[in-house]
């Protein structure tokens, strides 16, 4: 870590002209500055409380929940917080970034037996049990460690990937004798899927953002250690700007007043503000908590849900916060009237109705209370997409089946879906023979027909209809590969293999004997018959 240089000169350029001070300052001041203690940390105080708790709990023992998430926007002073407790307790620190795969070895080897059966230090160290003291584990960006798709692979060929991390991540907070923190951005990103259990196995702990006014506090005392005469208006832009950021805020104030002695509110004039787009978790609570129509309203626009998306969020947890049941009566009529108009929107393609489904789904949500809701509230995450998501791959594979159908009875997939595939999946089941039939002529693959049948494809019954299905598809002749079979499966006709032949040239005729062209046709004209007397053609009768 680099010093703290600050270096004065003089520069004269001539005679008589006045010197010059200049200040270099080689630190980042976010880290020169950072909270050595939780009570140095600027807002949060129910957060801090929590944090407070959990760590002294740690001291009579292993408690009940072993691990804290840290749930905020970035740069609110979530690591600053962990870093600062663990500081206040005297514990040693293992920080870790889940978004660098090269931590990898290192996450399983902390996750391992050592993290549940002994204490080591932060130069990876082990010590036994009775030499004491404990070891704070930090999983910075858990929210990206657990459900990444891609690999990374060291030189020895180890796959440094993050596959299968929540999983052990898990087990670890089970059996771990060490106190575990696990700091996110995203909270529903941490527990979907397989991290559903961390839910229930550690206590969650919210960041909030930090007041301008807060901010430009904390800003001020920073100015005064580095000699910087600043003026307030000057900070509280700066402050404002950040967004709640306090992190962004004294990189914005060190890039600014670096090399400056006095900072006046132009210098800052030009500092344009951020573009903070709001999580849906940050909109609920003004839409169920405030009673103004245009909080409510903004929060909805200052996020990137789509109005089809953002009702979804309110249906379900609507219920969770308002407990009055006229207010929910009132809520979901309001509701209702909103889905109204999405549906015309969808059946017209007249987006002009969104504006009054988005007044519907919130302002009048937020009125149809009859006081504010207080207290914190834990929004769920929509039912429906949850359902959605978890059968995509059955919904797959029963359009697939339907799209096969359609195609061979001409009928479209829809109908296929819905008056075709029940009654021949339950056929299926009990005919054998129709089953692998089935296989044979519409192609299918182990999957589409486990779904067919109701079952795996791993069992026993799909696996030996599939290998009489391959026996029959070798046995049976292309030609008659079955009703139901594509036309490119058929062979074409003898005589059609070799296409039309072309017409023989004149001299070729002759050549070979045959007749010419005119020939043929004076033929052709001396064999038709002759009209009788009174007609005038042959179609005159």
């Amino acid at each position: 870590m680099a010093t703290d240089v600050a270096r004065a000169g003089t520069a004269q350029e001539g005679a008589g002209k006045e010197a010059v001070k200049v200040r270099t300052v080689a630190f980042e001041w976010t880290e020169k500055y950072r909270p050595r203690s939780l009570s140095d940390l600027i807002g949060n105080k129910k957060a801090v409380d929590t944090m407070r708790a959990w760590a002294q709990a740690w001291e009579a023992g292993v408690p009940e929940r072993r691990a804290l998430v840290l749930e905020g926007h970035p740069g609110i002073g979530k690591t600053s917080a962990a870093l600062a407790l663990a500081r206040d307790m005297g514990w040693d620190v293992i920080e870790l970034n889940a978004s660098d795969a090269r931590s990898a070895p290192v996450i399983k080897r902390v996750a391992g037996q050592g993290a549940r059966t002994t204490t080591f230090s932060a130069d990876g160290s082990f010590r036994p049990h009775h030499e004491g003291g404990r070891t704070l584990i930090i999983l910075d960006e858990a929210d990206n460690l657990y459900e990444r798709g891609g690999s990374a692979a060291s030189s020895g060929g180890e796959d440094l990937s993050d596959r299968g991390g929540k999983r052990e991540i898990i087990q670890t907070i089970r059996d771990t004798r060490q106190p575990i923190i696990l700091i996110v951005n995203d909270y529903y990103g941490l527990t979907k899927g397989s991290g559903a259990a961390i839910r229930s196995l550690a206590e969650t702990v919210k960041f909030q953002r930090i007041m301008a006014r807060s901010v430009a506090k904390a800003l001020a005392d920073i100015c005064k250690a580095e000699g910087v005469q600043a003026h307030p208006d000057a900070l509280l832009t700066i402050a404002e700007g950040a967004g709640g950021d306090m992190r962004a805020a004294v990189n914005d104030l060190q890039k600014t007043a670096q090399g400056l002695e006095v900072l006046r509110p132009e210098d800052v004039v030009t500092a344009g503000s951020r573009d903070h787009t709001r999580t849906v978790f940050d909109a609920l609570p003004d839409v169920f908590k405030s009673m103004d129509p245009l909080v409510a309203r903004r929060a909805s626009m200052e996020t990137d849900e789509s109005p089809e998306s953002f009702i979804l969020w309110i249906d379900e947890n609507l219920p969770i916060v308002y407990k009055d049941p006229d207010d929910l009566a009132r809520g979901f009529a309001a509701l209702s009237k909103a889905d109204v108009y999405l549906g015309r929107v969808r059946r017209r393609q007249y987006y002009g109705l969104w504006s009054y489904a988005g007044e519907l789904m919130t302002a009048g949500v937020a009125l149809a209370k009859k006081r504010p809701y207080k207290g914190w509230s834990r929004y769920a995450f929509p039912g429906w997409l949850k359902r959605m998501s978890q059968s995509k791959a059955t919904r797959n594979l029963r359009d697939s089946l339907a799209l096969k159908i359609g195609g061979h009875i001409h009928g479209s997939k829809r109908e296929a879906r819905d008056v075709y595939l029940e009654p021949i999946g339950a056929i299926a089941a009990t005919d054998d023979g129709f089953a692998v039939a089935l296989a044979v002529d519409l192609r299918l693959t182990a999957d589409e027909l486990a779904f067919l049948l109701g079952t795996r494809p791993s069992t026993k019954r799909v696996v030996q209809l599939m290998e009489r299905a391959a026996e029959e598809a070798e046995r049976r002749p292309k030609e008659s590969a079955g009703i139901w079979a594509d036309d490119e499966t058929a062979e074409a006709e003898p005589d059609d293999e070799e296409g039309p032949k072309p017409e023989p040239r004149p001299r070729e005729r002759k050549a070979k004997g045959q007749p010419d062209k005119k020939e043929v046709a004076g033929e052709d004209e001396a064999a038709k018959p002759e009209p009788k007397k009174g007609q005038k053609g042959l179609f005159e009768f």
